[in-house]
């Protein structure tokens, strides 16, 4: 076995070649051995930093500098981990006490002043990028960040003698001299500043900013044609090059070279100021280019002289339907459809807009016309179908669709459909025989296989599923599917040796993806996750990171918070598509209703509108609500659009849908809570709400967020009202003479670990029964039967698979068991709510995450103790105790009714989350690190600096 300087030397090399996975794997196998390595821990903060895990980077260092102080690099890397979180006053406290440990290091001034500069301090920055130069007079980068101040503070001699320096210091930085001439044109010093973009441009010929400022400057001393031919190779290196683009086009005018200048937006433009149609032609022909950019401005410039140009209005509507913004294209067509009302295709194209956003009036009343002018009549059935289902009106899908397939039984993309309304219906099996009619007549249709997939992995027929999905790996959903086949688990386990076979499948499909560059952009459509990772019992933080990292999202604008001008109050958003009768909506109602509004303007956004009670009591609680629409990147926009300083996602690593907003940046601050009581593992969300009362000792590690502790239970809920009346035994098909164990949370919470509990409480107790609640999918109620028969010979006639009760019913089941047994690992929350609201009391083993203590918090926060238990015996014990021994049941019961009060409708909460939303509002999100300050690390016994 190694030792622990063979390890480190190891992971030492590993880092410097840049292979951080093992670097990082052979750091954590020093720190088994030698928990408190402070190299070991500074280089594993070091890693995380390379990684952007700013948080990570910060923890790690600064254990490292709790063990050594006294070292100035491991303070110079906190300093920078702290950069990257956004931290720039306590990375300035990070530098100083490295440069006061070890004042002659250039690289710590240097990076004091970029972060002084990140903080507007400027004239300390200079300070210490003069430092800097003192220890090092030859530091290139110092002068020019140097020369950079004094350019905008208007110092131009100052500025030009740093740059000077910077050259003399690196000659070879073309960057360095093109900073150099913009101070000489500055100085309008022309011929000296040309000199200078040349050297520039000899250093790096594709420069585009160079030659841009260089063909300007040659422009303007009449030299056109060499002025041109800078501009040409912009455009040649960066066709968006918006700059030189203007610039080519005057240019080419000057010379009169028409043609050429044709194919720029602006030279076009000026050819033909006065003809719209032609234009708008040549628009339209960018368009078709893809030049949509151009396009648009042509567009903009017709319409602003002739506002009802039809052709215009067409294409801005189809440039912004390309852009996935269908609100702002769908006002467009409406726009053209007024000045040309006979046009087939607008009226088409606007009539599926409103179809894919669930518009079922206006898109009804689109097809109507389309249909007068010849459209297809089955393109409109299926399509106002389509709105039905997209409007979350599944009865009014399933029945259109019905109808198409009726009438065109050969059509594949209607049996696909249909299958989608009965999936949406819960009607799992009608729904598969539609995908599978519609793969026998479009054996290619890749969106079909993996709805179909989809449907077999939760029918437990993962093999089925994973072949589905790898059908469509070439296809354009291909990178999708990739990720549906490599996060296949399965609910239940039959042995805990399946588990680990699937949990080490999973890690090696993500492993694979990753070492081959795998990167899907979740703002182009739904994120497939490991929603059964967290049932596994298993710490998942450095697994959810990994699986992060296949994610990446495109560019996006920049969310920028509330707009000026607005009332003062903070936007807060709450994220769901469970804003219905579920324990989301029971969960967040109280918060969101609850936010005081004088400091808070909250709106509501969900995918899939609910109309039933809960769902219009979140809708009713809301300043604002708003339906984002099932299509990913459009929701993407209207969740940035809606200019909210904090988004906070009620139960993220539920649904894909959610997990894919949730991967791109829609607000400055991002954060979640235990809806879903896991780390997301995902480099956008800030913070993770819980609570102290929930949370073990050194939770922290836990969390790739910064996990925020609240004194409260994060949420304010109100005490259930019980059964609308008396729920029998009988009724509900229990036996009346037994005594009566309830667990009745879904099945994938039954944990390997759980079931020997449950068959001891049965065998302690021979007149027990336990009744549970079965899965809509029998193969999961199999698997689980399978398991407790072998342990609890007698299962038939002792377990009792309940099938999924009424909200009503499932209080009156509550209502009368003797004893409610919590799962271990992942146990309750709503269902404990609602038991002690009742006084039915909730055995429960506090497990080793959150998600295994949210019943602890709430016995926590009444002050009870008596159905905590500490081990698996004493669960066992309590559980039989409660359910045999009448005298200490009542006890338990009337201690739970008394106190239970402290539970609900608890204002303590609001006002803690209001107080955490606020300061994380004025902290602001963690910004990218501009520069990097870390070095590679050094050979073991070599200093790190």
């Amino acid at each position: 076995m190694a030792s622990v300087a063979e390890s480190l030397d190891a992971a030492v090399a590993h880092h410097q070649q840049g292979r951080l996975e093992q670097a990082e794997r052979l750091y954590r196998v020093v720190l088994r051995t030698e928990p408190a390595h402070a190299d070991a821990l500074h280089l594993l903060g070091v890693a995380a930093y390379q990684r952007g895990l700013a948080r990570v980077a910060v923890d790690y260092i600064g254990q490292a500098i709790a063990r050594r102080p006294d070292v100035a690099a491991f303070h110079s890397s906190l300093g920078a981990a702290l950069r990257l979180e956004g931290a720039f006053d306590l990375a300035v406290e990070s530098y100083r006490e490295a440069i006061r440990l070890a004042p002659a290091q250039p690289g710590a001034h240097y990076n004091l002043g970029l972060a002084l500069e990140r903080l507007g301090r400027t004239d300390e920055a200079a300070d210490a990028y003069q430092a800097a130069l003192r220890a090092a007079p030859g530091f290139g980068d110092a002068h020019n960040n140097l020369g950079n101040l004094r350019l905008g503070q208007g110092l131009l001699d100052a500025a030009l003698e740093s740059f000077r320096a910077a050259i003399d210091a690196q000659d070879e930085r073309p960057e360095f001299h093109f900073n150099l001439a913009n101070a000489l044109r500055a100085a309008e010093r022309t011929n000296d500043a040309i000199l200078e973009f040349r050297r520039s441009l000899l250093l790096k010929p594709d420069y585009p900013d160079a030659l841009n400022n260089l063909g300007n400057l040659l422009k303007q001393q009449g030299e056109i044609d060499e002025a041109i031919a800078c501009f040409e190779e912009v455009v040649r290196i960066d066709p968006r090059h918006r700059l030189a683009q203007a610039n080519l086009g005057s240019a080419l005018q000057l010379l009169r070279r028409y043609d050429e200048a044709s194919q720029h937006l602006e030279a076009a433009w000026k050819l033909l100021p006065d003809d719209p149609d032609v234009a708008a032609g040549f628009a339209r022909e960018l368009q078709r280019r893809r030049c949509f950019d151009e396009a648009a401005d042509i567009f903009r410039r017709v319409l602003a002289k002739h506002p009802a140009h039809a052709r215009a209005c067409f294409g801005m509507a189809a440039i912004r339907s390309d852009a996935s913004d269908f609100d702002e294209a769908a006002a467009w067509f409406e726009r053209g459809l007024a000045a040309a009302p006979d046009d087939l295709s607008a009226w088409t194209k606007l009539a599926l807009i409103r179809s894919s956003q669930g518009d079922v009036d206006r898109a009804r009343a689109g097809w109507d016309c389309a249909l007068r002018l010849g459209a297809d009549p089955l393109d409109a059935r299926l399509n106002i179908s389509n709105a039905h289902l997209f409007a979350g009106r599944f009865a009014e899908a399933h029945a259109g669709f019905a109808e198409a397939v009726q009438a065109a039984p050969e059509h594949a993309e209607a049996w696909n459909n249909l299958g989608n309304a009965a999936n949406a219906l819960g009607r799992v099996d009608e729904a598969i025989r539609c995908y599978e009619r519609s793969l026998e007549i479009q054996p290619d249709a890749v969106g079909t296989r993996s709805n179909l997939g989809e449907m077999l992995r939760g029918q437990g027929r993962l093999e089925e599923a994973a072949e589905h999905f790898r059908h469509g790996f070439s296809s354009p959903l291909g990178p999708r599917l990739r990720l549906q086949e490599a996060m296949l688990l399965p609910q239940l386990y039959e042995s805990a040796a399946e588990m680990s076979a699937w949990r080490d499948r999973l890690e090696r499909r993500v492993d694979g993806l990753l070492d081959e560059g795998f990167a899907y952009d979740p703002a182009s459509g739904i994120a497939p996750h490991c929603f059964y990772l967290a049932y596994q019992g298993i710490g998942e933080r450095e697994l959810l990171e990994r699986i992060d990292r296949l994610y990446r999202p495109g560019p996006l604008p920049e969310p920028r918070g509330s707009a000026p001008g607005n009332d003062g109050r903070i936007r807060v958003g709450f994220l769901s598509q469970h804003f219905r009768n579920h324990t989301i909506a029971y969960l967040m109602h109280g918060l969101i209703a609850g936010l005081p509004r004088d400091r808070f303007h909250v709106t509501g956004l969900t995918h899939v509108p609910h109309d039933d009670e809960w769902g219009r009591r979140i809708r009713t609680s809301c300043d604002e609500y708003t339906v984002l629409t099932e299509h990913v990147p459009l929701a993407v926009r209207r969740a940035i659009d809606a200019r909210l300083d904090v988004l906070f996602f009620a139960d993220l690593g539920m649904d894909p849908f959610t997990s894919a907003l949730a991967r791109c940046r829609l607000a400055p601050v991002q954060c979640t809570t235990w809806g879903h009581p896991v780390t997301t593992g995902m480099r956008t969300i800030d913070h993770f709400l819980s609570s102290e009362l929930v949370e073990p000792h050194g939770a922290a590690a836990d969390y790739t967020e910064r996990l925020v502790p609240l004194a409260t239970l994060p949420a304010c809920v109100e005490r259930p009202s019980g059964p609308s009346r008396p729920w029998g035994r009988a009724e509900l098909r229990l036996p009346e003479n037994r005594t009566l164990y309830c667990c009745p949370q879904s099945l994938f919470k039954f944990h390997l670990d759980f079931d020997p509990l449950l068959a001891e409480i049965l065998r302690r107790d021979p007149r027990g029964c336990l009744a549970v609640i079965a899965s809509p999918q029998e193969k999961w109620n199999e698997v689980l039967r399978a398991r407790l028969a072998r342990l609890v010979p007698d299962i038939d006639e002792r377990v009792i698979f309940l099938r999924r009760l009424p909200s009503d019913a499932f209080l009156g089941l509550l209502a009368v068991a003797d004893v409610l047994l919590d799962t271990i690992h992942f146990g309750g929350g709503k269902t404990s709510y609602e038991a002690l609201g009742m006084g039915v009391p909730v055995v429960t083993w506090p497990g080793r995450f959150a998600r295994g203590r949210v019943t602890l918090g709430i016995y926590r926060t009444m002050g009870v103790s008596e159905c905590i238990a500490g081990s698996a015996e004493e669960y066992v014990d309590l559980a039989v105790r409660l359910g045999t021994d009448r005298e200490f049941a009542a006890h338990a019961r009337d201690r739970i009714r008394a106190t239970s009060g402290a539970l609900f409708d608890d204002g303590d909460a609001v006002r803690e989350i209001a107080d955490f939303l606020q300061r994380a509002v004025a902290s602001g999100a963690a910004p990218a690190l501009r520069c990097a300050a870390i070095h590679p690390p050094q050979p073991a016994g070599g200093s790190h600096r």
